[in-house]
């Protein structure tokens, strides 16, 4: 039969093991975030322009609306 010093140091083991693990998977989860992260504004920021944030949209889009119009019940 294990000796209570014995099933401690096990807990231990445990317990460690699951922490290293908790730290892997949040390291993988921070560094998949800040791939996307980099990819959005790698791919974003040359599409601004100081006209993008001067300009407000014009209130009468140049096509029809009906595309907006059906599926706004949906939003």
């Amino acid at each position: 039969m294990k000796s209570y010093s014995q099933i401690v140091q096990g807990n231990k083991r445990t317990d460690a093991t699951f922490v290293a693990a908790g730290l892997v998977l949040l390291l993988i989860a921070m560094l998949t975030l800040l791939a996307l992260i980099f990819d959005l504004a790698s791919q974003g920021i040359p599409r601004l322009s100081w006209d993008f944030m001067t300009n407000f949209p014009s209130r009468r889009p140049p096509g029809p609306v009906s595309y907006q119009h059906g599926w706004a019940p949906v939003w």
